[in-house]
């Protein structure tokens, strides 16, 4: 098992098959999960990216919040070989074609201080968390 430190920079992959399994690969070492049974379908959810559900209706135990950096970020319509994914890690604009069917492609090169542009040309541009005095959010 390979050790990281609190400031190394890791290259986190999920791979999703609906109701089959789910992958994590990081940094090249994969973890597979089959699922016994199905999954809740969450298609019209909201995506959270850094964090759990930290909406003010939930139980605060069950908030969680990711502290550190994401520099890249992207969904794809399709699962990725590992080749793919060695290249995606090193030049993500490289996978940006319908072959790959991009549904964002994220980077820390373009955005803002409220949302984060969706460099696939879908549109699914990324808004995010701004909170009011109570610290409660306000936008996603």
């Amino acid at each position: 098992m390979q050790n990281f430190g609190l400031n190394d920079w890791l290259d986190i992959s999920f791979i999703f098959q609906k109701n089959k399994s789910v992958t994590l690969v990081c940094n090249g070492i994969k973890n597979v999960t089959y699922f016994t049974e199905d999954l809740v379908d969450y298609t019209d959810a909201w995506l959270w990216l850094g964090c759990a559900n930290n909406r003010w209706n939930v139980d605060g135990t069950l908030w969680r919040n990711f502290n550190g950096q994401i520099k890249d970020f992207a969904i794809f319509g399709k699962a990725f070989k590992d080749r793919e994914l060695k290249c995606y890690f090193k030049s993500p604009q490289e996978l940006n074609s319908k072959d790959f069917k991009p549904f964002c492609i994220m980077s820390s090169n373009n955005k803002t201080h409220y949302k984060i542009f969706d460099e696939s040309g879908n549109g699914n541009h990324l808004c995010k968390t701004i909170y009011n005095t109570d610290g409660r959010n306000l936008l996603f």
